[in-house]
């Protein structure tokens, strides 16, 4: 008898600084070719163990593990997550924090190259799940730019192009449209009739109630169930903290049709990165109506709640709260009537405790009621954790707590980004009855979700945001609604052709076009073609569909310019140098003047203006504080000092993915574990303009006013919760770099990185230039 897959005897596990374990006795096993859900309330353990499974604990989170656990044989204290990233492939919750790339081409590919193997078969691999998972449009764009269900798309894809046996996902679902879930089932329906053993951790059981052969409960920490889902699913799931399928009550239709409306998004335009996104959207809600917004991924539906209370001025058309135009009305200032719930609580979240958290909102706004604050923390089960930090809470009761602190301003208007994800069934419930009290009340709710049995039992009426539009079927209700929207999906994708001017049906016709937009180029902007590449149109998927080679791929994923990144950095840190060594300001404006042309040609004005919006008060401070103990000459040059390094970080990383770097630096022969955390390093850059942004603006919606120089007036407003962000995404961005086998001995670069006769010319030219610069300062 063959041994199982998964074994665990008397697991227990218990994290740093926390008393009570995380899971207790755990004893269980799994079969090879298993498909195993995984069900539980929040906080139940469920994350914890899938986490167990690849080994991110103990090694990245420590803790106290106790018992014995054995993968395919092998102890995960005993073994790396990067060796265990061959075996157990693991999606994590927080779609965002899986971005490790500057393009989901190079994203795809990251975690194959990562296990060493050539290219040819990384091209195969990300040619067979982009097919699969439907997202050849996106391979061109950045992972930050797409919504939340496209990088749960594109994380999901860069696990399976690893090919692991053991398929490891928490809560997949959470943000997938109609289409992405379909495809998702039908994926995980044929990697389990080819024989991969599958465990999904998820809370919308009839997603897999009908393709799992088990079923796994955990209730506090402990493993309650274990069977098949028919004994599972029909037993007492509401002592576990579970919804049977299919169980939600259907709501009654609304009259609140007829009455004025409280807000409304009127021919709504909006552009972004060049995609325009909303083309005209118009949608009003009455006081006392709930409406589901449903559209696929990346259909404009989180863009549409965010002009509605100001984060996003809009580029045509109105917005009018309580009719009148809220213009350039300060966030703020419209938080006192419009409260966001952000599809990312984390970000939202600033306060010591949650018991502050609560309170934080009201009290910016002044209407502070200790005792609308004390009812919504016991509906939301936040009572026994009032006194402990919010940053420490699970994805799911964070989720409930930012519900929570925004309904503690009692809004007139709510507007809801996907706000079941990751919520057990008891919070959905809560959250169901207490959005209808709310609407009782006389509040205005707009829910954007991807639930369609949740938002059956709770909205009277839907819409869908399809090509920019919002658009109706004939039949004018929230069942058919949702059926209309499943109908629109492909053809929404397929519309992303006229409204973004860019759309391929396979990536192989997509790469082909890239490829010939490329090939005039010539050798300036590709080193492979120096490489002797594999016949074209050689590989094919499963399916016979041709997939792009490893030439055309590495062309799309690699776009790192005309020069080499080592020469790159040569004269990034050249100049880097230079203005150390400048004191004088007549000495300095040259050394600005040079990297800001090189933003001006390289139109990289967008990134610029974002770090100097964010920079400016500290700017302002170190001038002040400088000018005023060494005079105004001083301060004049420390200012333009922090500015040319600022230009030049700013001008080298844009033209230098982090990536591509770390891959040329293994090239030359550095230590990969020098390597490795230097590309660690330089991929939390960019994310810190982006999580700055997204605090501050977290913070505006809760009526917290940052105008003027905030950070003088806010600063620990800002920087603590900022801080905790940091930390939380470089825990998080740690974990998905593991589970993607970063670190390991090997990697396959993506590109040949081989000095050309113009990196040479370049490294000359500034060595020279350098050298007489330096004489001169010296002098």
């Amino acid at each position: 008898m063959s041994k199982p897959l998964i074994f665990s005897q008397n697991l227990t596990y218990r994290y740093p600084s926390v008393q009570t374990p995380a899971l207790q006795d755990l004893a269980f096993t799994v079969e090879a070719g298993e498909f195993v859900l995984l069900a539980g309330a929040s906080g139940s353990g469920k994350s914890t163990l899938c986490r167990l499974l690849n080994g991110l604990i103990p090694h990245l989170h420590g803790g106290e593990l106790q018992g014995d656990l054995r993968i395919a044989g092998i102890d995960p204290r005993a073994a790396s997550p990067h060796q265990l990233s061959h075996l157990v492939g693991l999606l994590l919750q927080r779609p965002d924090a899986q971005c490790l790339a500057t393009t989901v081409a190079r994203d795809l590919a990251f975690g194959p190259a990562c296990q060493g193997w050539d290219r040819p078969t990384i091209a195969r691999r990300v040619c067979e799940v982009v097919e699969r998972l439907d997202i050849a449009h996106l391979l061109d764009r950045s992972p930050y730019t797409l919504s939340c269900g496209e990088q749960q798309r594109v994380a999901l894809a860069g696990v399976l192009a690893m090919q692991p046996g053991i398929l490891v996902l928490d809560e997949p679902f959470a943000f997938l449209d109609t289409a992405g879930a379909s495809q998702l089932r039908e994926r995980l329906r044929r990697l389990h009739a080819a024989g991969s053993t599958v465990l999904i951790a998820e809370h919308r059981l009839e997603e897999l109630a009908d393709l799992a052969n088990r079923v796994l409960v955990l209730h506090q920490g402990r493993l309650v169930a274990d069977g098949t889902p028919n004994q599972v699913l029909t037993s007492h799931l509401a002592d576990w903290g579970l919804e049977a399928p299919e169980s939600l009550p259907v709501s009654p239709p609304s009259q609140a049709a007829t009455r004025e409306p409280v807000t409304e998004w009127d021919g709504i335009q909006c552009e972004r990165d060049g995609r325009a996104v909303l083309y005209g959207a118009s949608l009003a809600v009455a006081a006392g109506e709930i409406v589901a917004l449903l559209g696929a991924n990346g259909a404009g539906k989180s863009t549409l709640l965010r002009h509605g209370n100001g984060l996003l001025r809009a580029q045509g058309g109105e917005v009018r709260v309580l009719g009148q135009p809220i213009g350039r009305r300060p966030v703020a200032e419209l938080a006192g009537e419009v409260g966001l719930v952000m599809q990312q609580p984390t970000h939202m979240l600033f306060a010591p405790t949650v018991r502050d958290e609560l309170a934080a909102g009201p009290h910016a706004l002044r209407r502070y009621d200790p005792a609308w604050c004390a009812q919504l923390s016991e509906r939301f089960g936040l009572n026994p954790l009032l006194d402990r930090p919010p940053h420490t809470l699970s994805a799911g009761q964070q989720r409930r707590l930012a519900i929570a602190a925004i309904l503690a301003s009692r809004p007139r208007v709510l507007l809801l980004d996907e706000p079941t994800a990751g919520q057990d069934a008891a919070a959905r419930a809560a959250l169901r009855t207490l959005l209808q009290e709310c609407a009782a009340e006389g509040v205005a709710i707009t829910v954007a979700t991807h639930d369609p049995l949740w938002a059956r039992s709770l909205c009277q009426r839907w819409a869908v945001l399809a090509e920019g539009r919002i658009v109706t079927p004939a039949d004018d209700s929230l069942a058919a609604g949702m059926q209309h929207s499943r109908s629109l999906i492909p053809s929404q994708e397929r519309a992303g052709a006229s409204i973004t001017h860019r759309f391929a049906k396979t990536p192989a016709s997509l790469l082909e076009k890239e490829e010939k937009e490329w090939s005039g180029q010539g050798e300036r902007f590709s080193p492979l073609h120096e490489t002797a590449a594999p016949q074209r149109g050689e590989d094919r998927n499963e399916e016979g569909e041709r997939c792009p080679d490893s030439h055309s791929l590495m062309q799309r994923s690699d776009r790192t310019g005309c020069f080499d990144p080592r020469a790159l950095l040569v004269v990034y840190l050249l100049g880097c140098g230079l203005i150390l060594l400048a004191t004088r300001p007549l000495e300095l404006l040259p050394l600005f003047t040079v990297p800001l042309l090189g933003i001006a040609f390289g139109r990289y004005w967008g990134a610029w203006r974002r770090v100097m919006r964010l920079l400016w008060p500290t700017l302002l401070s170190f001038a002040i504080i400088v000018g005023l103990g060494s005079g105004l000459e001083a301060a004049t040059g420390a200012v333009l000092r922090l500015l040319a390094l600022v230009t030049a970080s700013v001008w080298f990383f844009a033209l230098t993915p982090p990536e591509a770097l770390g891959e040329a630096l293994l090239a030359s022969g550095l230590s990969p574990q020098g390597v490795f955390l230097l590309e660690g390093t330089l991929r939390f850059a960019p994310a810190m303009a982006t999580l700055a942004r997204e605090v501050r603006e977290a913070q505006e919606s809760r009526g917290i006013r940052l105008d003027g120089v905030y950070l003088l007036r806010n600063g620990v407003a800002l920087l603590a919760p900022l801080l905790t962000s940091v930390m939380r995404f470089a825990d998080d961005l740690a974990e998905a770099l593991e589970t993607r086998g970063f670190g390991g001995p090997t990697r396959t670069p993506l590109a040949e990185y081989r000095f050309q006769i113009r990196d040479w010319r370049l490294v000359s030219i500034a060595l020279a230039g350098g050298g007489i610069a330096a004489a001169g300062l010296i002098r």
